[in-house]
């Protein structure tokens, strides 16, 4: 598990120390990231007073660039207006004198607007915090608007940057040491095999993809707003095409590959949200994932293009997802390998007015039904049990120290979790740990180990509940291992698959269980669904759908 590094409850100075940790932590290897001017701005950071890092740090953790100084209040902090002068010194942070009037508007709230009279230029009948701003803007030539002491935080891209370097990915951030020194996170103690980053241009690439995915993200979250303007929508559409032509060609490196892929991905589905399928094939034609080469096939269909049945089989040869295969073969014209008609299904009939009613919802109210009406004792476990066991049976396996796998201690998972050679590269752990499950005494005895020895612990398959492993050890108890084998056997060559898509529910009897999943009126099962449904009967594990008619 990760070392204490500070203690968010008692120490009023913990973030400080968690930023320098993780800057101190890169300090081996900053020229494989940073440029020398980059090292020299870091270093400089770290030379500052400790008011003035502190109120970096504070300012850096918050959302946006522009601060108001009345604003500022952090005790910890002695002189606040000596940091300020520090920051501002050095280049951290830039005093606005008189650009930027807006902001004066824009970071005042309703009350003080009103206070300073601003309101009054208004109609009575505006309201919406943003109809507001824009009026007062278009009127901000006129108005007397009493300026506000902002400054404007410099360098936080240099610090995302080192940030990305630490972790490796966009989604955890600094939050994750906080919460682990909290108690309320836990990771495994994996050895760090390697460094996420081989040279600056890995990271500059990484960069730059971070860059295109919030612009991506920008665009559509501006098309909501004005999906019925076609004047709005062609602008959407022209800054996408701009995009598209500053985008860097497909990435010879694999560490930086699926966040390519996903970036590749966001701008042909705005194109297509756009209406602009002529659009979305040029971006997708950048990448060779199998996801993506599903949407480029759909759009060349619509548009009448040739060549999709070409594409069609590269998808059914390299795709684990049951869409993406069920899709290609119905448009090659075989059949589906997994058909919803091969699973058992009964109908049960409830007053479904009380259903939105109840709490816990339908899958509920069928537990509260099998154990008045049939005496059976059911739980809604859904993806837990199977995920569970395989991640608590294959715990060493999932976290072995293969190079690349990890570079900091707070992964939940090694880093190449969903890429197409996870199982390649640790084919002979998982065969080796297969042939030690074939003992009963060594499967209950490896499971009883886990729960107690990793319990909390950050794992991908895992959710962590009292009743739940009492289920899971109850599983393994009763279904034959042959078959449980079968299904892990798949589970380790396409883990991505392999926490979703199980029945909602288990039921249990004495010596037996079974596994239901539960479909309300208008609910239809899913491909990934019907997949994992076909598996566990195919497995000669009962499985079922249970819909809930009027």
């Amino acid at each position: 598990m990760a070392a204490l590094i500070a203690d968010p409850l008692n120490d009023p100075l913990y973030y400080l120390k968690h930023f320098d940790f993780m800057l101190d932590s890169l300090e081996v290897d900053r020229e494989r990231f940073l440029s020398a001017a980059q090292q020299a701005t870091v270093e400089r950071l770290q030379d500052l007073p400790i008011e003035a890092r502190c109120l970096f740090v504070r300012l850096y953790l918050r959302r946006g660039n522009f601060f108001r100084t009345d604003k500022l209040d952090y005790s910890e902090i002695g002189d606040l207006n000596a940091a300020i002068h520090h920051l501002i010194e050095d280049g951290f942070l830039t005093r606005l004198s008189e650009e930027r009037l807006d902001l004066s508007i824009t970071m005042r709230n309703l009350a003080e607007l009103k206070g300073e009279g601003l309101l009054q230029h208004l109609p009575s009948a505006l309201s919406g915090r943003p109809n507001i701003d824009q009026a007062l803007l278009s009127q901000i030539g006129s108005l007397q608007v009493p300026r506000l002491d902002i400054i404007q935080l410099q360098h936080r891209n240099l610090i995302d940057r080192c940030q990305l370097a630490y972790f490796g990915n966009a989604h955890q951030d600094l939050s994750d040491l906080i919460l682990t020194d909290l108690g309320q996170r836990s990771f495994e103690s994996t050895q760090c095999t390697t460094t996420k980053w081989r040279s600056q241009t890995v990271i500059d690439l990484a960069s730059l993809l971070l860059v295109f995915r919030r612009e991506i993200d920008h665009l559509s979250s501006r098309l909501k707003g004005e999906k019925d303007c076609v004047t709005a929508k062609e602008h959407l559409r022209t800054m996408l095409e701009q995009l598209l032509e500053g985008f860097p060609a497909t990435p010879d490196e694999p560490l930086v590959q699926r966040r390519y892929d996903r970036t590749v991905g966001a701008g042909g589905r705005l194109a297509e949200r756009l209406g602009a399928n002529e659009l979305a094939l040029k971006w997708y034609a950048l990448s060779e994932a199998s996801a993506i080469i599903e949407r480029r096939i759909r759009v060349m269909s619509k548009l009448n293009i040739s060549g999709t049945e070409a594409l069609a089989e590269r998808l059914l040869g390299s795709s684990l997802k049951a869409s993406e295969i069920k899709y290609a073969a119905r448009l090659l014209g075989r059949p589906a390998q997994y058909l919803a008609s091969q699973v058992p299904e009964f109908d049960l009939s409830l007053n479904t007015e009380m259903l939105n009613a109840y709490e816990g919802g339908i899958e509920r109210r069928v537990i509260d039904w099998l154990h008045d009406h049939r005496g059976q004792t059911a739980h809604h476990t859904e993806n837990m049990v199977f995920s569970g066991l395989f991640g608590l049976l294959f715990w060493e396996v999932i976290f072995a120290p293969i190079d690349g796998a990890f570079f900091h201690p707070y992964q939940s998972s090694p880093a190449d979790l969903f890429d197409a050679d996870f199982y390649p590269r640790r084919e002979r752990l998982f065969q080796d740990r297969f042939k030690m499950l074939a003992s009963k005494r060594y499967r209950n005895e490896r499971l009883v180990a886990a729960i107690h020895q990793k319990q909390g612990i950050q794992n991908p398959f895992v959710v962590w509940s009292e009743a739940l492993l009492m289920v899971l050890v109850k599983v393994l108890e009763t279904i034959h291992w042959s078959r449980l084998e079968s299904l892990f056997q798949q589970m380790a060559r396409n883990p991505r698959e392999a926490t979703r898509g199980f029945p909602d529910l288990i039921v249990m009897g004495e010596d037996s269980v079974e596994f239901i999943e539960v479909k309300g009126p208008g609910d239809r099962l899913q491909d990934h669904q019907i997949r994992w449904l076909c598996e566990l009967n195919n497995a000669g594990i009962p499985s079922s759908v249970l819909k809930v008619t009027p």
